[in-house]
């Protein structure tokens, strides 16, 4: 190939830092290839069948031209995740988009887009992950999510992610429902390199939100790791409401500190152990709600569950009504607030 397009011998195996391009288009070729001249990335250009084999399971990516996806195709590769389809129309390569499991790149109006692709700074990822679960219903786990998110962006910029299946929107509970902003609604095709978000979120004070939307729309495994990414990258704690079990696996959730919040009752203590013994979850730690009929001493509760406690929350009079007037909760309570800054000092020591 020439114009100064590079492109692959059939002796060369592709590394898995490479991105590979199957096109016979020059024009598509140099528009991916400038993208990733400008990251100090490669994408080597091939047509050689068994040179593709070799490497179609090692390339970091892969963008296939509209002019070689039926050829592609063809070759009866094993399915991939980082397939992408390039054209100058989407119509041009929509149809083989389910057949490769690829997503649809439109040059040059995407090109930013092809940059996140190539994009490697995806490792490097410098905030605190913290991920609140309730081993039962009403022990105020979102409650919790919010008051530390809340807090700690007074020591640095944090930012509270819904993951609570059926969540309701924490936009609400923080009353900042009416604040432009992007939800999941908006980021759940999230995927590749995200650039900083918190431009483009609701934000209280230093506190950046990424809450359900109007619509509902819940996130796979792939946009909530994009976006946890983001935000780790921007922010000191991030904070998760959740974190659904069939989305909390690999980079970044490896580093995640778990929180289990359990009720300092003998119900929720068994609740607490069988829900730790069905999901086979390790590395737990524990906060204990303290209320009304909720007094067992705390190390009964870690004795029970053979867990450490990073904390302990109380009940608080006037929390309910604060939440349902739309008022943050650690700016409401202080004395909440407070418990939520010791939790968050267990962590840090």
């Amino acid at each position: 190939m020439d114009n100064g397009v590079r492109e692959a011998s059939g002796d060369h195996d592709l590394s898995v830092k490479d991105a590979i391009m199957i096109c016979r288009d020059l024009g598509l070729v140099e528009q991916v290839q400038g993208a990733a001249a400008a990251l100090q990335a490669r994408v080597e250009v091939t047509r050689e069948p068994e040179q593709l084999r070799r490497s179609w399971r090692g390339a970091r990516a892969v963008f296939v031209g509209a002019d070689s996806a039926s050829w592609v195709a063809g070759l009866g590769l094993p399915p991939r995740s980082g397939v992408h389809l390039v054209g100058r129309r989407a119509e041009d390569v929509m149809s083989w988009s389910v057949p490769l499991e690829a997503t649809v790149v439109v040059l040059p109006d995407q090109i930013g887009f092809v940059s996140a692709i190539l994009d490697q700074r995806d490792s490097e990822v410098g905030g605190r992950l913290v991920r609140i679960v309730g081993a039962s219903g009403g022990l105020g786990a979102s409650t919790l999510a919010a008051g530390l998110a809340q807090t700690a962006a007074r020591s640095g910029p944090s930012a509270l992610v819904e993951l609570a299946r059926a969540g309701g929107g924490l936009d609400i509970l923080m009353g900042l429902e009416r604040e432009a902003g992007w939800r999941w609604d908006e980021l759940v095709g999230a995927t590749g390199h995200l650039d900083d978000l918190a431009p483009r979120l609701p934000r209280l004070g230093g506190m950046a939100l990424v809450s359900t939307g109007r619509h509902g729309r819940e996130p796979g495994a792939e946009a909530a790791v994009t976006v946890l990414k983001s935000l780790l990258r921007g922010h000191q704690t991030v904070v998760v409401d959740g974190g659904r079990d069939d989305l909390a696996n690999g980079d970044p959730w490896t580093q995640a500190r778990t929180l289990l919040v359990v009720g300092a009752d003998v119900r929720g203590v068994l609740a607490a152990r069988v829900l730790v013994e069905e999901r086979g979850w390790v590395d737990l730690e524990v906060v204990v709600r303290r209320g009304p009929g909720r007094s067992l001493p705390v190390d009964e509760v870690a004795g029970a569950l053979s867990l450490p406690v990073v904390g302990v929350v109380g009940h608080h009079s006037g929390l309910p009504r604060a939440l349902e007037q739309g008022a943050p909760p650690a700016t409401s309570v202080p004395r909440f607030a407070r418990q939520c800054r010791r939790i968050l000092d267990g962590l840090a020591a």
